[in-house]
Formats: C-alpha cells, structure tokens, sequence
C-alpha cells in the first residue's frame, strides 16, 4: 500500500505545532501564546504556521477539542465500573465513587494546566469553541447526566437530573479553578481544594441522597 508522504508530514508538523503551542502555554500561561514563538519552536516561519492552522483561535480550538476528548477518555472507564456495580453495594460506596471521578477529573487538570486554562476559562480573547469542540466538551456532562440517571432510576438518588448533573459540575469545577489558580504547583492529585473533594460529596448526597428530608 502507498503511503502519502506528504499528508504523513502534514500530520506530524501538526503534531509538532500543538506541542509547541502547549509549552509555550505552559510557561506563559495560555494568555501568553503567540504564533511567532511557535513558528520559532517547529523550526518556519509565522505565516507558514496557516497552512495547519488557520489561525491562532484555531490553534487554541484544537488544544480545546483534544483536551475534553482526553479527559473523557480517562473518566469513561469510571462510569462503567460504577454503573456495572450492583445497588447495594454501589449505596455503600456512591460517595467514594463520586469523589473518584471528581479527583480524577481535578488531577488530570493539574497535570494538563495549558489545556485546562482553555478548558475551563476563557484566557484567550476571541476564542469561542467550535461546534466539533463543543461535542467533545459536552462529552463529560453527558456521562454525569447518564450516570445520575442510572441512580435515579435504580432509587439510590432523588431528584432532577438535570439539577444533578449542572450541581455536580459546577462543584467539580469549582475545585478546578481554585486548585489551578492558588497552588499550580501542587502534583496531581493533591493539594488544599482537591482535598475537599470528599465533604463537598457528601453535601451533594445530603441534596439528593435517599435519605433526605422531602420538603
């Protein structure tokens, strides 16, 4: 079988190019990536740069899409242990489930900062995902939403799945932004917000948890 060489080396200076555009990220934070320092890093020119990229927020739309389609890929596996777990002993143990998502999720934030930043904020003026980058971002929700209304439906949880699932996200990236903004430096998996992992579960249990009061 003939291989397209050209198209080969297109895909690996793209390769190259989205490495690049993450180191520099990574020391200037994502606000400080600029094409120029790129260029200089792959070894061309700026303008060379458009013929991977159209333009720097298409850069920064490729970084977006592969980083969610990662993070959904190392949270997957999660779910599917869980909802293949049966009802009593998934009730024993929902809340350390939960806190495992939620610790997997923070801590691959922390190992993939420049990412995360585009991920979760908006450091990069102009920047709006597009519709291919929205799906792989919706991906994560999308898991939360199915695994909350597993639990319902199984009667280990009460209440709105919708609320479950935006309560939950809100919660998870809540940690995020205070864990990648006041101590970047901590290694994955630690720190002072990542460690509250646990409480903030159980107050979400005590929302929707069987054993609530109904009002």
């Amino acid at each position: 079988m003939r291989v397209d060489r050209r198209s080969e080396r297109h895909v690996h200076t793209r390769e190259e190019i989205v490495a690049a555009a993450l180191a520099v990220m990574t020391e200037a934070g994502a606000g400080g990536l600029s094409l120029g320092e790129v260029a200089r890093r792959v070894g061309m020119r700026t303008p060379s740069l458009y013929e991977y990229f159209g333009s720097k927020l298409a850069l920064v739309d490729e970084i977006f899409r592969r980083g969610w389609e990662d993070l959904g890929f190392h949270t997957a596996p999660l779910l599917e242990r869980a909802l293949a777990l049966p009802d009593d002993q998934l009730a024993a143990d929902l809340g350390a489930r939960l806190s495992e998502a939620a610790t997997t999720i923070v801590a691959w934030t922390q190992a993939h900062q420049a990412s995360a930043q585009v991920m979760f904020w908006r450091p990069i003026p102009g920047f709006v995902p597009s519709a291919e980058s929205i799906l792989a971002s919706s991906v994560l929700v999308d898991q939360g939403r199915r695994l909350f209304a597993d639990l319902v439906r199984r009667g280990l949880l009460v209440g709105d799945v919708d609320e479950m699932t935006g309560g939950w996200t809100t919660t998870v990236s809540g940690v995020v932004s205070q864990q990648l903004a006041n101590e970047p430096e901590a290694a994955p998996g630690t720190g002072r917000f990542i460690g509250l992992i646990p409480s903030l579960t159980d107050t979400f249990l005590a929302r929707f948890g069987i054993g609530r009061r109904r009002c």
